[in-house]
């Protein structure tokens, strides 16, 4: 009997235990669906996943070309809610939020960037990504790594938002490798809210154009 309890046991863990599937190939995610993805990606082949605006991918582990050699590429136009997003970077990692019109979400509780290869986030005007250690009280940390030509480029409006509520404070390691605009502007940080805003800074040529641009229109208005 209790041979036969012990394998009930065992059973009953293995079948309510979740199951962790591996993904390679394409995939789409349309307005108005969920796709919930745990796993290793594109360890079996190149990988392509598109999440159109409206649509929603959900996700406990997400470890993105390992050791395999495979491209990944995703495009996130909608939301993507991953717990731990791990990127590796081994053949070679794009990853793209938002597509300057639409606002766009990444949300991660920790992860990393470029362990074994070059890889990249790019966050484009009016989308965010957001490293939130609430969900799971996790240490909420997100590593780019130095060992490979990786960042986290912040394209005109793009954010990059860590929780600093009093209770979580994520951490951004090597906050050097976020750049603005390719690099051409620098980057700054502010606490707003709950959270350490990274953004970019417009360089001065740049604000002194707003500026001349602003003093026109208001020349013509006076004209008028």
């Amino acid at each position: 009997m209790k041979n036969a309890t012990v394998i009930m046991l065992v059973v009953g863990l293995a079948m309510a235990a979740p199951a962790f599937a591996d993904f390679s190939g394409s995939k789409t995610v349309l307005s108005g669906e969920t796709w919930d993805e745990d796993g290793d990606i594109a360890k079996n082949g190149n990988t392509d996943i598109t999440i159109n605006v409206g649509g929603t991918m959900t996700g406990g582990e997400f470890m993105a070309a390992d050791e395999w050699g495979y491209t990944f590429d995703m495009n996130i136009y909608g939301t993507a809610n991953i717990e731990q997003f791990k990127i590796y970077g081994d053949g070679a990692c794009t990853v793209v939020v938002g597509n300057g019109t639409d606002a766009a979400a990444l949300n991660v509780d920790e992860g990393f960037l470029g362990k074994a290869g070059d890889s990249t986030i790019t966050i484009n005007s009016g989308s965010s990504m957001t490293v939130d250690a609430s969900a799971n009280a996790w240490a909420g940390e997100f590593e780019i790594r130095t060992d490979f030509t990786s960042s986290i480029n912040l394209v005109g409006t793009g954010t990059l938002r860590l929780i600093n509520d009093g209770t979580y404070a994520a951490d951004l390691w090597n906050a050097n490798l976020v750049i603005g605009n390719g690099g051409a502007n620098p980057v700054t940080s502010a606490q707003v809210g709950d959270y350490v805003v990274y953004s970019t800074t417009p360089e001065p040529a740049t604000m002194s154009l707003l500026a001349l641009g602003g003093l026109a229109m208001l020349r013509r208005r006076r004209n008028r």
